[in-house]
């Protein structure tokens, strides 16, 4: 018997039948195509788009202005730390905290992600510092050695934080951190932030202020708050407050209060596509709520983030031509002059019409227009 028989029969008699082998191939290709699927599957659900969800909450009443999936569990993001602030308020006034008293950073604390001050194990801050750098710089470092400090361990605070949201009405909201970084279980909703917002400024009105801080300098270097809005004077609104968040789940979030007229509006808006987008948007739904106005039920899809309003005109008045909004007195207006007074009658009328295409004006156009309009008038 040569070697190759003997080499064939070893062979078939170490893997058997060939059609064994072809079978246990095919099933072994399909369980692991199907592991595969169903991981891919998981990951883009895990990677899904944020949400988007808006609410407008007149601060003296506690009227709801305008919402939009107000009442959608989102990820909170650095919004967190506004419940973090809360407590830390409550300690302050119970006498628990002083401002001059000192907390350390545990290496725990040191290693979170950014956004942070970037103190080492063993360094001290005092808690006004502490304050401030989470009210500006939405420091996760300083975060997390408050709630240490408060809790004893951050989990332990954590749940404090979700049974405080209870008591003040936040029922949609579960906290399980207090930087808002990316946790299982973690979720808001823009109503509840609202509730959380005005909270803060009706009961904690002395240390509400550290959310107007627009620069933070701490040992010579100067963090600039991420609410952009501080710095803006649009429209007349004066904002002073209150928070920022952003991580890939949730998208850009943002709890902002603007003052005008003696009147203070709180608008929330989660899941923009943009920092300027969502900036915008806050802008455009806190002038309305002051204006008195409301959007129709039939347009609030046209303003998510990234669509172009329609564009409205009135005959014989060039200043209509730049109105991107359909807006429509409520029943509960609070109009103050006369030009709102106008604007409202010549928009609850019949003289409006749509057009056909929607086109922004630019400064030079619209004089040019205004100056055409008037050669006619003459």
């Amino acid at each position: 018997m040569t070697s190759d028989s003997l080499l064939r029969i070893s062979t078939k008699n170490q893997f058997g039948k060939p059609w064994l082998i072809k079978v246990f191939c095919f099933l072994s290709y399909i369980v692991i195509t199907s592991f595969l699927t169903s991981a891919t599957a998981a990951q883009i659900k895990a990677y899904a788009p944020p949400k988007y969800s808006a609410v407008v909450i007149d601060a003296g009443t506690g009227q709801v202005m305008y919402e939009e999936n107000s009442q959608e569990q989102v990820y909170p993001a650095s919004l967190t730390k506004m419940m973090t602030l809360l407590l830390t308020f409550e300690a302050l006034k119970s006498g628990r905290l002083s401002m001059n008293q000192t907390i350390k950073i545990s290496r725990r604390a040191s290693v979170q992600a950014p956004s942070k001050l970037g103190l080492r194990p063993g360094a001290k801050i005092s808690i006004k510092d502490a304050m401030l750098a989470i009210a500006t710089k939405s420091a996760n470092d300083v975060a997390v050695a408050l709630a240490e400090a408060l809790g004893k361990t951050e989990e332990n605070f954590a749940r404090l934080m979700s049974r405080k949201a209870r008591s003040i009405g936040m029922m949609g909201t579960t906290f399980k951190n207090a930087s808002g970084l990316p946790a299982y279980g973690q979720k808001t909703t823009a109503m509840d932030i609202a509730k959380l917002s005005m909270h803060l400024i009706k009961k904690y009105p002395e240390y509400y202020k550290l959310f107007s801080t627009k620069v933070f300098s701490y040992y010579g270097w100067r963090h600039r708050n991420h609410n952009g809005l501080l710095w803006s004077k649009r429209d007349g609104l004066r904002y002073d407050g209150i928070k920022t968040g952003y991580i890939g789940m949730s998208g850009f979030n943002l709890a902002a209060s603007a003052i005008k007229d003696n009147r203070r509006m709180i608008a929330v808006v989660m899941g923009g596509k943009t920092r300027r987008d969502r900036d915008n948007r806050v802008n455009l739904l806190l002038q309305a709520a002051f204006d008195g106005l409301f959007w129709p039920q039939e347009y609030k899809s046209v303003y998510r983030l990234g669509k172009k309003p329609p564009q409205f005109t009135v005959k014989n008045d060039p200043i209509a031509e730049i109105i991107a909004v359909s807006i429509k007195p409520s029943k509960k207006s609070h109009v103050e002059n006369e030009e709102n007074v106008q604007l409202s009658e010549m928009l609850n009328g019949q003289k409006y019409k749509k057009t056909k295409k929607c086109r922004s004006f630019s400064k030079r156009q619209y004089k040019f227009r205004r100056r055409k309009d008037r050669q006619k008038s003459i």
